[in-house]
């Protein structure tokens, strides 16, 4: 145990030499804004919608919201808590990859749906994959950013909601509003608002590979070879996919490059 607290105040020491103008640091913090964003959007844009699938389903409007943030909300705090357990043990960005992409197939779930009940269901899975967003963004921010930026950058991830509030209104006022004539009116519209995005999603996903693993929890696995690389790939300003990384650094030049006996 005190072996790894040793190992943890290294990690910590090396992370806090780098310099805060690292652009590694500015594209990780980009995408986990831009995953926030999409939270946002996703939690806010089935109430724009509920007139259009009130309209496909003859289910009035108010019941439509009312159970729709209900189960988005709910789902979300299942997500959650899933997400801390499962960023425990099976990693930050395991689980920051694939979040998104379970998100992308609830929006899909939800934008083709054929009834209330897929519709719902869509819903559910949505809440899914955006509940552990927030949590293990905030998470991989602290336990990757240098300590004099940790705080600036946890601040910054609230940036993507505000944006993402005001981004879904403009969205449901191009498709929903003055040109839902374009779109195929009420009883499609709906369809195209709540899918618009899913490629944008899914596209943050692609990049998101990019992101390393924290040198925190690499350390509480034992895995301290890797964590090392990664401080040493952000170190150089770097982002290499992680099937790359552990062949990409030899282990006795780290021990030279890093003064740590590992």
């Amino acid at each position: 145990m005190e072996e790894r607290s040793n190992m943890y105040d290294i990690g910590r020491i090396e992370l806090d030499r780098i310099s805060k103008n690292n652009r590694a640091f500015s594209i990780i913090m980009l995408l986990v804004v831009l995953g926030t964003f999409f939270d946002a959007i996703e939690q806010y844009n089935a109430g724009y919608a509920a007139t259009g699938v009130s309209a496909a389903f003859h289910i009035s409007a108010a019941a439509i919201s009312t159970q729709v943030e209900f189960i988005t909300f709910g789902f979300m705090a299942v997500g959650g808590l899933m997400a801390g357990y499962m960023g425990d043990n099976l990693g930050r960005r395991f689980l920051y990859s694939f979040n998104l992409g379970i998100y992308a197939i609830g929006a899909l779930i939800s934008a083709l749906s054929v009834n209330y009940i897929m519709f719902l269901l869509g819903r559910m899975v949505v809440g899914l994959g955006l509940g552990g967003e927030i949590a293990i963004g905030l998470t991989l921010i602290s336990e990757i950013m240098p300590t004099r930026i940790r705080s600036q950058f946890t601040g910054i991830v609230n940036v993507g909601p505000g944006f993402g509030i005001f981004a879904v209104a403009v969205l449901a006022l191009l498709f929903l509003g003055p040109y839902e004539g374009i779109f195929g009116g009420p009883y499609l519209a709906w369809r195209w608002f709540l899918g618009v995005l899913i490629l944008p999603a899914l596209l943050i996903l692609v990049y998101r590979r990019y992101i390393p693993e924290t040198p925190r929890f690499l350390i509480s696995k034992g895995r301290q070879d890797e964590a090392f690389a990664v401080i040493k790939m952000l170190s150089e300003d770097k982002l290499i996919p992680v099937k790359r990384l552990k062949s990409y650094y030899n282990i006795n030049e780290l021990k030279n490059s890093i003064n740590i006996m590992i």
